[in-house]
């Protein structure tokens, strides 16, 4: 596993809402941040696999729907 160094801001609410989160866990705010990093890349990893089998089956999302 790779190790990155990341510099990331965030809208002064979010930082709290997290800040908040990761004290009520009982873990530092880095890795706080990287599980939601993690998570979020599952997230788009999946939706991105999920789209590809419906585009492999013609459910192509452009198409026009018509009643």
């Amino acid at each position: 596993q790779e190790t990155l160094i990341m510099n990331i801001s965030f809208p002064d609410e979010t930082y709290r809402t997290l800040l908040r989160e990761a004290n009520r866990r009982d873990m530092p705010m880095a890795k706080m941040c990287s599980e939601l990093l993690q998570t979020a890349a599952k997230i788009i990893d999946k939706t991105k696999a999920d789209n590809q089998t419906d585009n492999q089956r013609g459910n192509d999302e452009r198409r026009e729907y018509r009643n």
